[in-house]
């Protein structure tokens, strides 16, 4: 399970993360919406240890991620939840359509 508490991320003067709060748990569904500019890209960046928070902690199964590194299989799972959110994105977008 991936949780996070009280992410902040900003750049300069711009706070772009303001205290997200969430848990993804293994085998679930999750999906991240928002407008453009949202902050979609920098939370999954700052997830991932690409950014480093300005405030907050990110947990991967209890392990408090401190260092903001994440090992080669981490990055894999990522890769794969992305790519199941995505077509599952797709098959409702597609069983939508069909019913229009």
């Amino acid at each position: 399970m991936i949780e996070v508490k009280n992410l902040h991320k900003g750049f300069g003067d711009v706070k772009i993360l303001k205290g997200i709060n969430t848990n993804f748990h293994p085998g679930k569904t999750n999906l991240i919406i928002g407008q453009s500019g949202a902050g979609k890209t920098v939370f999954l960046k700052t997830l991932i240890g690409l950014h480093q928070p300005e405030e907050g902690t990110i947990s991967f199964d209890g392990r408090l991620n401190t260092e903001f590194t994440i090992k080669k299989q981490e990055v894999e799972n990522l890769q794969a939840l992305k790519a199941m959110t995505e077509a599952r994105i797709r098959e409702a977008e597609s069983a939508s359509s069909s019913r229009n």
